[in-house]
């Protein structure tokens, strides 16, 4: 027979620990810029044979886009410290000026075709305090009833999740 334990379950407090926040936002207008995107990055691709490291298939640049002279590339990374600034913002607890300025940005450009992907990565280390994901053009998101173009977050915590009403392991 299980032993009766009187308690408050009122009381007892959920702490989310390790949130993973995530700050989502749909540039408007942007389809010359992305079209400029476009350009800058398949002329790199045509001169360079690129690396490999999680592309699957595909043609991943040299981590080297924050050097990139083309106007388009600056606007992008302006765009880039401005989400960088904003997530700040809204993480930190009053922060100070200098949270908000003097960032480095490592980046790089990614081409998928049908049937290339980038396999599942982590981006850790000293450098890596929040990473970012611009999409330039993500064409049909299903081919033939699978979801394609979809990025992916795994919640590698280790931590239990409730299956009997979510079977989805990426929930």
């Amino acid at each position: 027979m299980a032993q009766r334990v009187d308690w408050n379950a009122r009381d007892a407090e959920l702490i989310h620990l390790f949130a993973a926040p995530i700050l989502k936002y749909l540039w408007p207008d942007s389809d010359g810029l992305n079209d400029q995107l476009r350009r800058a990055v398949l002329s790199r691709m045509e001169i360079s044979p690129g690396v490999q490291k999680t592309n699957r298939g595909g043609w991943q640049s040299q981590p080297d886009l924050q050097e990139w002279p083309e106007e388009c590339i600056q606007v992008l990374l302006a765009r880039v410290q401005a989400m960088m600034r904003e997530m700040v913002r809204r993480t930190v607890r009053d922060p100070e000026p200098r949270h908000l300025a003097d960032w480095s940005i490592g980046a790089w450009a990614n081409v998928n075709r049908k049937g290339h992907s980038n396999q599942t990565h982590r981006h850790l280390g000293p450098h890596s305090l929040w990473s970012g994901i611009y999409y330039v053009s993500a064409d049909d998101f299903t081919v033939e009833g699978a979801v394609t173009g979809c990025t992916v977050f795994e919640d590698r915590s280790l931590v239990p999740k409730e299956i009997l009403h979510n079977p989805d392991p990426f929930k």
